[in-house]
This record gives structure tokens, C-alpha cells and sequence, in this order.
């Protein structure tokens, strides 16, 4: 078979480092997929012209580019402190309470400390000053400082010891989501999320129809692996959030759980993104460490869908080679990954449609497949193939925009928009021979699987299977 393309998806953060079209465009360029919006940073007016401006970067690049917006979710902060840090010294007797109460430190949502108990822990800066709870009285924590550090106005805090009665989602979220729906967002991705019911009720702000956006639950809480089979089968996606994930629980235990949360994403047949300090070093210096290189090319043997920059390109010295990098590291080790012996179970998947995405593998395999060339309107089936590691490109053909920007996370899938869906494989092989030659690389001959399906959710699905011969 031919070398195919990169299979696996990039998500890369927006922010000051790419603000220029010239920076976004290189950044699209050198391999990011989809664009994400963190929400818990900058306005409405903000988010809203970043839009604009990858959709603008979409035209000039002639390829479906997804927008991912990352809702805020609950923020649990320090309040009070304005100008005014304050140095905890190892030993020293505190007391953390909400704005109500007179108190040393206090936290942005009233109450909220009820849940702590002696002996449990609180975070703060992501753990570098860490509390341990002595007492806890009239919604008053009395602590003691254990590591030694200087807090500030806004610093995050995390309770990993306590199951806080945040609110998820929040107000907020849900009007984010709704705005963002509006502006024709492909992605929300949701905060905190602690159980099927979170994901229900933000999925209840939805549209009807087509317009739906993916909606990918972000596993950053302890609480969340306890709920995590049916977290996975109500969302369209997961993403392995590591960074607050990493803070909640030991972290020895979070590559456990990392590999956990992919191995039950392939199983439920959902995509999966890995996302937090991949390429760290890249916000600073051109290269990352070896450490960093082997955390993408694992994520990617595991099953990742897609991996993630945030700060790399965000705030980074160096956006578009964080990208390429990432791209690279993908690129070798799918091709050092040998593909699957079978078409993945998938137990979210009807008997029916398994046995024809079987099919399609038996002869994608058996004719030694170069490519599978798929008419996909709503991308249904796209995402269907795309689980399984064929390690050889995925083109789907549609005509409808969203679809093929939802389409930019899976991987394997290089989705295709065309003003019209040609019925015949013979005229959508015409239509996209350019596009199988750039996922093929320079090649004369090439054999070629063009699947066509029903593409909706019906009682009698049908696929139709033909092997076509691409030649120069």
C-alpha cells in the first residue's frame, strides 16, 4: 500500500501568538485541523472576532477547518486579595471562607466549602501552595499551610479530597453554547464534567437537526472516571484533560487513567482527544523534549482521535512549528504503528452497520487497499470507518459545511466539500483525484474503495462497495 497522509488530528488554541492572518494561515498550514476558542479567557466581542477570523483563514486555505469552544465551566478562585498577594509560610494557621465571612482567604462561590472535611486537601495555583483542612465550621475551613508559596487575587483552587457542589453547567455555559451555536461553532467542549445528566442538560440548549454541534466531554475531575462509561456514551466526543486532571488526582495515576478513558472511547465508538502540556517546552524554545515527543506518539498508539496544543500556540513563541512538530511526531509513528487485524467492536454501533463497516475493512483489505473514497452527506459513515486504524486515508465527499468541519476530528479523515453530491463512483473519483493525490503522495497507479451509503439512521442501512483504479 502507499504511505498515507497523517492520520491523526491537531487541535490548536488561538490566542496573542496568532493573531495576525499571516500567523493563522501558517498555522493551518502546517497541519492544525481544528482551532479552539478557550472561553474562560477574553469577551464575547473576542471570541466573536476569532470566528470571523478563522473562517476567513478557512476560505484562504480551500479546506474545512473546525472551531472547538472550550466553555469555561465553574470557576472555584481566591477572591479578595486585590493588589494585595499574600505569603503563606509552611505551618501558618489559616482560615478559607466565601465572601461572606471575615475570613483570610476567600473563594468565589458561597458555600462551596461545606464539602470539606478534616484531612482533605486544598490546592491552590494549580498545587503550588497546598492547604490541608484541620477543621471545618460554619461554612469556615481552618487550614494549615503545607508547601509554602505566594497566593494573589484569581488564583485557582482545587478540592481534589471533596466532591464540590459545583454547578455544571454553569449559566454561563449555557449561554455561551447557545451564542456560540449561533455563530456556527462545530464543537463545545464541557468543563467539569461529572456525570451523564451534566452532559444532558447542555445537550437540551441544542437545536434540533442538522446544526447540532459535537458535544465533547472534558474529563478533568476524579468523580468523572466513576461515571466514565456512561459520560462516554452521552457525548459525541471525550477529551483526557489533564491539566486540571493532573492536579485532582496523583499524579502517578493520571497516565493510568489517560489510557483508561481511550481504551473506553474506542470501545463505545467515540473520538477521543488528548490535550495539556503535549509540546510545554515549545511555548519558550524551538524543539521539545524527548519526554514531550514520546507523551504525543503514546497518546497516539493508545487510540488518540487527536491531540491538542493550548499555550504552544496561544501564547507561544513558536505556533505553526509547535504544529508541524506535532504533525511529524504523528506522522512517523503512525507509520511505525502496524494497522489493526480486524474492524474494531464497536458497542455503539447497531448489528446491521457493523457487519457492512466489516465488509467495507474485508475489502478494503483483500483488494490491499491505497484509499477508501466514501459519499458521506452527513459524515455519518466517515466517523463509522474512521475507528478502525486502516492506515490508509479516509476521503469523504459531501456538500454540507458543517458536516465536513465536524469531520476534521476524526482520525484518518480528510473530509471533502463539493457544491454537489455526484451519485456515481466514477464521477466522484473525477472530482476528487487531486485531493487522493496529495493524500497519497506522487503516484500513477492506485487502487481505490468508493463506499456509498444510505448515510441515515434507517432500519435497512445500505452501503454500496466499488473498486476503482486511480491512474496519472
Amino acid at each position: 500500500m502507499a504511505q498515507a497522509r497523517r492520520a491523526t488530528s491537531i487541535i490548536a488554541t488561538v490566542g496573542p501568538a496568532v493573531e495576525s492572518d499571516d500567523k493563522l494561515d501558517r498555522l493551518i498550514a502546517a497541519g492544525a485541523s481544528v482551532l479552539r476558542i478557550n472561553a474562560s479567557h477574553g469577551d464575547r466581542a473576542a471570541h466573536d472576532a476569532w470566528i470571523t477570523r478563522i473562517r476567513d483563514a478557512e476560505a484562504r486555505a480551500g479546506r474545512p477547518v473546525g472551531i472547538l469552544m472550550d466553555l469555561p465551566g465553574p470557576k472555584l478562585r481566591l477572591t479578595g486579595l486585590d493588589g494585595a498577594p499574600r505569603t503563606l509560610d509552611v505551618g501558618d494557621t489559616i482560615t478559607l471562607g466565601d465572601d461572606t465571612n471575615a475570613v483570610d482567604l476567600q473563594v468565589t462561590i458561597p458555600g462551596l466549602l461545606t464539602c470539606l472535611s478534616p484531612g482533605h486537601r486544598v490546592l491552590i495555583d494549580d498545587g503550588a501552595v497546598r492547604l490541608l483542612v484541620e477543621d471545618v465550621d460554619d461554612g469556615q475551613a481552618t487550614c494549615r499551610v503545607m508547601t509554602a508559596g505566594i497566593v494573589s487575587q484569581g488564583k485557582g483552587v482545587n478540592l481534589p479530597d471533596s466532591d464540590p457542589p459545583l454547578q455544571v453547567p454553569t449559566d454561563t455555559d449555557f449561554d455561551m453554547a447557545r451564542w456560540a451555536i449561533s455563530r456556527g461553532a462545530d464543537f463545545l467542549a464541557m468543563s467539569f464534567v461529572g456525570n451523564a445528566d451534566q452532559l444532558r442538560a447542555l445537550r437540551g440548549v441544542f437545536p434540533a437537526g442538522e446544526g447540532q454541534p459535537v458535544l465533547i466531554a472534558k474529563i478533568e475531575r476524579p468523580v468523572a472516571l466513576d461515571h466514565l462509561e456512561a459520560i462516554v456514551r452521552e457525548a459525541d466526543a471525550v477529551m483526557v484533560a489533564r491539566g486540571d486532571l493532573g492536579v485532582e488526582m496523583e499524579i502517578a495515576t493520571v497516565p493510568v487513567a489517560q489510557r483508561q478513558i481511550l481504551a473506553t472511547t474506542r470501545r463505545l465508538g467515540r473520538p477521543c482527544i488528548v490535550a495539556t502540556q503535549m509540546l510545554q517546552s515549545m511555548i519558550e524554545v524551538p524543539s521539545p523534549t524527548r519526554a514531550e515527543a514520546g507523551d504525543v506518539s503514546t497518546a497516539i498508539r493508545d487510540g488518540a482521535d487527536a491531540v491538542m496544543l493550548s499555550g504552544e500556540t496561544s501564547i507561544g513563541d513558536w505556533p505553526d512549528l509547535a504544529v508541524s512538530t506535532m504533525a511529524r511526531i504523528a506522522a512517523v509513528t503512525e507509520a511505525n504503528t502496524p494497522p489493526e487485524d480486524d474492524f474494531p467492536p464497536d458497542e455503539g454501533l447497531d448489528p446491521e452497520e457493523a457487519a457492512l463497516c466489516e465488509a467495507t475493512w474485508s475489502t478494503l483489505t483483500r483488494v490491499g487497499a491505497d484509499a477508501l473514497l466514501c459519499r458521506s452527506r452527513h459524515g455519518i459513515w466517515g466517523m463509522r470507518m474512521s475507528r478502525a486504524r486502516l492506515g490508509l486515508p479516509i476521503l469523504v465527499v459531501t456538500d454540507r459545511a458543517p458536516a465536513a468541519r465536524r469531520m476534521t476530528l476524526l482520525r484518518g479523515v480528510l473530509p471533502i466539500l463539493v457544491d454537489e453530491l455526484p451519485e456515481r463512483p466514477k464521477r466522484f473519483m473525477g472530482l476528487t483525484a487531486d485531493a487522493l493525490r496529495t493524500a497519497l503522495g506522487s503516484t500513477d497507479r492506485a487502487t481505490i474503495v468508493a463506499f456509498r451509503a444510505t448515510d441515515a439512521d434507517t432500519d435497512e442501512p445500505t452501503v454500496h462497495l466499488s473498486v476503482r483504479k486511480l491512474e496519472a
